[in-house]
């Protein structure tokens, strides 16, 4: 087993994490790889390592991230749609404002009348 599989954390990581090394930069499949983490918007220098985590842990972890992601998409969406209920709301309220202004304005003698 090489050292870059080593199902130990390495110096200084965190017990429970995800384990991480730098890339080989030299490797002849970097240049496609880092291409595909910066279009992922993932830091193409480290490398998380898969295997140092049992398979029943990674699906946990990988459920846990995708349930989290959905979470914050449905709430995302209430939020949503509570702030166009409010636009909405600030909208009839200006509409009604203007209503009352204009009656108000035509119930006033016209200032041009008092003058003349």
């Amino acid at each position: 087993m090489s050292a870059s599989r080593c199902p130990c954390p390495g110096p200084g990581a965190v017990p429970g994490r995800l384990t991480t090394r730098d890339v080989n930069v030299r490797d002849v499949n970097f240049a496609r790889y880092r291409e595909e983490c910066l279009r992922e918007g993932i830091d193409p220098h480290t490398v998380v390592e898969g295997e140092a985590l049992r398979t029943g842990l990674l699906r946990q972890r990988l459920d846990e991230t995708i349930e989290g992601l959905v979470d914050d998409v449905r709430q995302r969406n209430i939020e949503a749609g509570t702030e166009e209920a409010e636009r909405e709301l600030l909208r009839s309220l200006q509409g009604s404002v203007q209503k009352v202004v204009q009656r108000t304005a035509d119930k006033l003698p016209a200032a041009d009348d008092d003058n003349q």
